[in-house]
């Protein structure tokens, strides 16, 4: 009976992980679920000598779980860099159509500057 309550109280500790985890920015989730990926795997492959059948499923279902939040924080992060990279399109397009004159000088210097740096390198 121990052994089931602390599943239960693991599975109660894992579902209020998610839900803090789902209102975190894209790279912070991401970062952290890779980190505790990473962990786990240390974890697992520190006691691989020494784990019964039993521990060794529990651990297989807790990585890919794992896996599966690691993968679902890369969609978001995705999703969220390229909403980004969609309203700064947007803003510049705004820019150049209400500035075009400076559009075109801002665009000059920059790359005066880039081909300045390329010929350094």
């Amino acid at each position: 009976m121990g052994q089931t309550q602390s599943s239960i109280s693991e599975n109660n500790n894992v579902g209020a992980e998610y839900e803090h985890l789902k209102h975190q920015k894209g790279g912070f989730r991401l970062r952290d679920e890779l980190s505790n990926l990473k962990s786990d795997l240390d974890a697992l492959m520190t006691r691989t000598s020494s784990i019964t059948e039993k521990e060794a499923r529990e651990a297989r279902e807790k990585i890919i779980s794992r896996f599966t939040s690691a993968k679902s924080a890369m969609k978001d992060f995705a999703s969220e860099t390229g909403q980004q990279v969609h309203e700064g399109v947007e803003h510049a397009a705004d820019y150049v159509q209400k500035r075009p004159v400076q559009s075109v000088l801002l665009a000059a210097v920059v790359g005066l500057a880039l081909g300045a740096l390329l010929r350094r390198g």
